[in-house]
């Protein structure tokens, strides 16, 4: 079975935490029960959706969130062509900068597409219920 969650937000800050509370609610009643996994895809989220509020140029951002068999999908797309995600190198004393790394590390799969619009990972989900 397929589970799919498609929503179209305004870009604001305030809503990728109004997005993360109900992504880890949707993600549970779909059946991803362990914690670690639901941690990982909510900070991918959170990561991927606040890089579209500061660098996107559209009102309106659009995020998708799937599961599949041991995996969950997260797709944002800023609707902004052209403006591509930049992978920064941090150093100890940097206070931002870390996020890209962070979706990367907790991700079996992270890209953007050709245009630069929609940025997705793949976070594996191990045992469900």
């Amino acid at each position: 079975m397929v589970y799919q969650y498609i929503t179209e937000m305004i870009r604001r800050p305030h809503m990728v935490s109004r997005e993360r509370g109900f992504a880890g609610t949707l993600l549970r009643h779909w059946g991803v029960t362990r914690e670690t996994t639901v941690d990982a895809v909510l900070i991918a989220l959170s990561e991927l959706l606040s890089n579209a509020v500061l660098y996107g140029k559209a009102d309106a951002i659009v995020l998708s969130l799937s599961y599949s068999r041991n995996e969950v999908l997260v797709e944002v797309d800023d609707r902004t062509p052209g403006t591509w995600p930049a992978r920064a190198r941090p150093t100890e004393h940097d206070e931002g900068g870390r996020g890209l790394l962070l979706v990367e590390a907790l991700s079996s799969a992270f890209d953007v597409s050709d245009d630069g619009s929609m940025a997705w990972c793949v976070i594996p989900a191990g045992q469900v219920t």
